[in-house]
């Protein structure tokens, strides 16, 4: 069902992605995973590839710089590949990625781009309606289980994640940006420089910070496409800071977003194991 695909970015990384081809005169999706995830295992965009693919619209799972924990992504500059991953990628050059998606979707013949994004994917999506070349072009969005990060980070720090950021601003500064953050900073293998990227006090690691009652959400306030969010009411990540109720998360997200709707599915968690095509039959519904 898939063809496999190959696109260049604007700074000569070459990245794979499977593409349903669709009707031209139809919206294409582009699915954007999460941390540390891949473009090819996902159980639930396999199964909304399916759909889409039966109602003749096109579908992009797109891998990106962010793919696994540590790969070799190759390039087409002398020195052959460069060190990609979760572990080292950087959320300001997520857009680099996404334009390369578009821009293949456009000269496939289409004219209209929905962007999807998963979980970290859903950060990158968001982030791309402000850094992208191709704005114009992307006419909605579907966040898979958003999540808030800071409160996140909080929790795993015990609230000492401003202390350890200082530490890895200073590392990026020093040349060390690329060396592994110590396990007590968070128990994830990354870089000092994802460790800064990832977790800045701007307004692009805000974006989903439901747990702050003052927080304006001033991006998701200037989105004017349509969005849908859909969430498992299980997923520890979307509300973590009052994780038995989602719905307050949602609710906060769909009043800041001008245009939006949500869907809670009862059960799923954050990877949508098991319900996998109520998840496909909303993002169609949503599309169409």
């Amino acid at each position: 069902m898939y063809n496999l695909v190959r696109v260049e970015t604007k700074d000569k990384l070459l990245l794979r992605g499977l593409y349903v081809e669709g009707n031209k005169t139809k919206p294409a999706v582009i699915h954007i995973h999460g941390f540390q995830g891949d473009f090819f295992t996902q159980e639930f965009a396999k199964k909304i590839a399916l759909k889409l693919r039966d109602n003749k619209i096109g579908f992009i799972s797109a891998q990106n710089r962010g793919t696994g924990i540590e790969s070799e992504i190759y390039a087409t500059t002398k020195e052959g590949w460069k060190l990609g991953g979760a572990s080292y990628e950087l959320l300001e050059e997520a857009y680099l990625d996404i334009d390369a998606w578009v821009k293949f979707l456009l000269d496939q013949g289409h004219k209209d781009i929905i962007l999807q994004g998963h979980s970290l994917g859903t950060m990158k999506v968001v982030r791309y309606l402000f850094d992208g070349n191709y704005i114009s072009k992307i006419k909605k969005l579907v966040l898979l289980a958003p999540f808030d990060i800071m409160q996140l980070l909080q929790d795993a720090t015990k609230g000492k994640w401003k202390e350890y950021l200082k530490i890895a601003e200073q590392k990026v500064r020093e040349g060390y940006g690329t060396e592994i953050i110590p396990k007590y900073f968070v128990d994830v293998k990354m870089s000092y420089q994802t460790y800064v990227s990832h977790h800045r006090q701007d307004d692009f690691e805000k974006v989903f910070a439901v747990h702050n009652k003052s927080y304006e959400f001033p991006l998701l306030n200037k989105i004017r496409i349509p969005v849908k969010i859909i969430v498992g009411t299980k997923d520890p990540y979307f509300n973590p800071a009052n994780p038995k109720n989602p719905k307050e998360a949602l609710d906060i997200l769909l009043k800041n977003i001008k245009n939006s709707e949500g869907k809670l599915i009862e059960g799923a968690h954050h990877g949508y194991e098991g319900y996998e095509d109520q998840v496909a039959e909303e993002v169609l519904k949503f599309i169409t």
